[in-house]
């Protein structure tokens, strides 16, 4: 039965990768993958997007979509994080209303990242995996304890009951701390520690 499932497993993917080979790549799509790992730091607040191809945004579709994910993975130093997924925490924000579509986007400026900023220079801190080139010498270790784990990339939630102006919004992780955001500006409110619940490290 195994075996069975094995093989139509791959056959699937056989056959998806035979049934795409032809199709040509299309510029818009292959332009953003093309930097998807590397640093953006820039900070921008409800830029109009136009769109290349000739389409309308329903003037139904109302709200926000908001995001935070890895935006930063190499210093000024020269040192970067081998593990993606310990990379600085970035917000993007999609607004729609009335037919239009802004575009909005902010660094998660947490202590750590803005301790990095100052120093221009990787903070020593908490991570997943080691750095590169040189990983953390025996007194950055120490320091990476004391400025412990701060990066709230994994996902951001809101909190409290459904009008936009109302409740709170988080960016969090897995680790027992959160960052509260403000949804129009991005600016990171304050940091929440839960002190009185242990990280299981794990999602």
């Amino acid at each position: 039965m195994i075996r069975i499932l094995l093989f139509s497993h791959l056959f699937v993917v056989w056959a998806q990768e035979n049934s795409h080979s032809e199709t040509p790549r299309k510029p818009q799509n292959v332009k953003g993958w093309a930097s998807y790992f590397e640093n953006e730091i820039s900070s921008f607040l409800d830029v109009p997007l136009e769109w290349a191809l000739n389409t309308e945004v329903p003037h139904w579709l109302l709200g926000s979509y908001i995001k935070n994910g890895p935006g930063k993975s190499v210093f000024e130093d020269g040192r970067y994080y081998e593990n993606w997924l310990d990379g600085s925490g970035k917000i993007h924000k999609l607004t729609f209303a009335n037919g239009t579509a802004r575009f909005s986007g902010r660094m998660l400026e947490t202590g750590n990242y803005n301790k990095s900023v100052a120093r221009k220079a990787m903070v020593p801190s908490v991570t997943l995996d080691r750095v590169r080139p040189t990983d953390w010498s025996i007194y950055e270790l120490f320091e990476g304890a004391l400025n412990g784990y701060d990066n709230t990339n994994v996902l951001l939630w809101k909190l409290g009951p459904p009008e936009k102006e109302k409740g709170m919004y988080i960016a969090t992780t897995d680790y027992p701390l959160v960052h509260e955001i403000d949804p129009n500006t991005l600016r990171v409110k304050q940091a929440i520690p839960f002190t009185d619940i242990a990280s299981m490290a794990s999602c």
